[in-house]
């Protein structure tokens, strides 16, 4: 009964009651018993108006009771870390949002079975000593991994709270996230150190290659100057006028093959000077090159197979006469060159062959390393540059350069084209 119905009752009572007094005002009986019964009236209205007003505080309580369960509700959902509230025996009872996809559960599943069975079995004797005694845990949490994949990647800390006589509350932080980072931390420090030596070694080789390259080219440039000055202010036959401009000619070359060799390998760093294949036939090239070197005294013998491949032809003559200066500077007078070329099933095969030292083993793998430089046998010295081109030339055609041991002594090139 509403409290406009119960108004309206005590009304339609009351002047009942009025009426009866009314038409029986000498029977005592009937007054008093009236009186009575006004005054239980108005008690009753007195406890009804107060039932109705705790009524409406109850209603708001509920209400408030009910927003506060919603926000709590919604903060377990959205909390980061897995929670799961089970009871006393570790059935699960509540988990959220975390907590499902960690165990890859719905609540419908999870309440059939105990938080336990999500846990790996190493860890589990320890988790049911936790359920047994939540107080006594609470200093240190439970490393636990869990079940199934890919929670089997998952490390996590457990920590146990009594919420209720027959509820717990367990709380499973994430800490593989964590020592991911710092693996991934560590990683980075490693690498950043080793960035910072071979960035501090690059420095230190450029500095000494700086000064090698002042060294090395102040003999071509003074030979230069000196011919030059000498065919200015000297009279000479012309015998020895010739013998002076070979000389010249030759310096000079040297010293443009030196800074060529450097321009050509800082191009192709930088990828702005790219292959330009054609067919060709590789021996007619090689063959070209190997006599544009002045190899001295030391004798060059072809051995040339007619081999028409998609090659760059300046790379081919690049190549051969690298080699062959390589062969002429790190070779003792006498030492005989063999150039050979022919075609292999995946490309053009170029090997540059010599009969001297060869080169040691340790010194294999590094030989073509960028300013890598032997000790020359002659008077002639290069920049450390010219084998660092070759391979690189190779590798620009999809190939290799290696060096071996030729059968009989000596060194044994070999450059791979593809093509």
């Amino acid at each position: 009964m509403s409290d406009t119905d119960a108004h309206a009752w005590r009304s339609r009572l009351s002047q009942r009651m009025w009426e009866i007094r009314r038409r029986l005002p000498d029977d005592v009986v009937v007054q008093e018993a009236s009186a009575d019964l006004e005054t239980a009236l108005e008690e009753l209205s007195a406890a009804t108006e107060q039932l109705a007003q705790q009524a409406n505080e109850l209603a708001a309580k509920q209400t408030e009771l009910a927003e506060e369960r919603e926000r709590w509700q919604h903060l377990f959902d959205v909390a980061p870390d897995a929670m799961v509230v089970t009871d006393r025996a570790g059935m699960i009872l509540e988990l959220n949002r975390r907590a499902k996809q960690l165990f890859q559960l719905d609540l419908a599943g999870a309440r059939s079975m105990t938080l336990a069975l999500r846990l790996a079995p190493p860890v589990r004797h320890a988790f049911q000593r936790m359920l047994r005694d939540p107080t006594a845990q609470r200093a240190e949490p439970l490393t636990v991994t869990l079940v199934g994949d890919p929670a089997a990647a998952f490390r996590g800390e457990l920590r146990c709270a009594v919420v209720a006589t027959n509820w717990l509350l367990w709380l499973l932080h994430d800490v593989s996230a964590a020592e991911h980072a710092r693996e991934l931390l560590v990683s980075a420090n490693a690498k950043e150190k080793a960035a910072v030596e071979q960035l501090r070694r690059v420095d230190a080789m450029r500095r000494a290659f700086l000064l090698d390259v002042s060294h090395d080219l102040q003999a071509p440039i003074a030979a230069i100057v000196g011919l030059a000055e000498l065919l200015r202010t000297q009279e000479l036959d012309t015998q020895e006028r010739d013998r002076v401009v070979a000389q010249l000619e030759t310096s000079a070359r040297d010293t443009g093959a030196m800074l060529r060799d450097l321009l050509d390998y800082q191009r192709i760093e930088d990828a702005a000077t790219p292959a330009q294949r054609g067919g060709v036939d590789v021996g007619v090239i090689v063959k070209r090159a190997a006599s544009t070197v002045d190899a001295q005294s030391h004798p060059v013998q072809l051995d040339l197979s007619a081999a028409v491949a998609n090659v760059d032809a300046a790379i081919i003559e690049r190549i051969i006469t690298n080699l062959v200066r390589n062969a002429v500077q790190h070779t003792p007078s006498g030492t005989t060159i063999w150039v050979r070329c022919r075609r292999e099933p995946d490309g053009v095969l170029l090997v540059v062959e010599d009969d001297g030292p060869g080169v040691p083993v340790d010194r294999r793998s590094s030989v073509f390393d960028l300013f890598q430089r032997g000790q020359p046998r002659n008077h002639t010295s290069g920049l450390g540059v010219g084998l660092a081109l070759v391979r690189r030339f190779a590798q620009l055609h999809g190939g290799y350069a290696r060096v071996e041991e030729r059968p009989g002594g000596g060194a044994s090139f070999h450059v791979l084209l593809s093509g």
